[in-house]
């Protein structure tokens, strides 16, 4: 249970260490914007909450990307950023990079989200190599 004087980062962050999509999928607004930097096919812009956490999905699963764990979350009055150390799988092998996910919240809830990798290059590569077929 969050406290009263609890940032909502802080929330999100725990819940994102315990594996609660509900709740971390509850932090989004509704209007949420996801920005993804990189030269690979889900970079760009996401706007609303179906098509970033539909981006969100397919990123995770073309990397199978995995938390290690929370570096650092630190908090502002409506922004805040959360430091990650993560896990992609290349080939037969795993590869961990820290990434830094900046937010900024309207009303206490996640309207936009800038991902930044340590290693964009690999990511790029990873995202492409493990291209979803297409859906009939």
């Amino acid at each position: 249970m969050s406290s009263p004087t609890e940032h909502p980062l802080q929330v999100y962050a725990r819940a994102w260490a315990a594996g609660d999509l509900r709740t971390m999928f509850a932090m989004y607004h509704d209007e949420v914007v996801f920005r993804y930097f990189g030269t690979h096919p889900l970079a760009g812009v996401h706007r609303g909450k179906a098509a970033a956490t539909a981006a969100m999905k397919d990123f995770s699963l073309r990397t199978q990307r995995q938390l290690v764990r929370l570096v650092e979350v630190m908090v502002g009055e409506d922004c805040g950023a959360i430091v990650s150390r993560e896990s992609f799988a290349q080939g037969d092998t795993r590869v961990e990079m820290e990434r830094m996910l900046r937010y900024r919240l309207d009303g206490g809830k996640i309207i936009e989200c800038r991902v930044y990798d340590e290693d964009q290059r690999l990511v790029d590569s990873l995202v492409v190599a493990q291209a979803l077929p297409p859906t009939p």
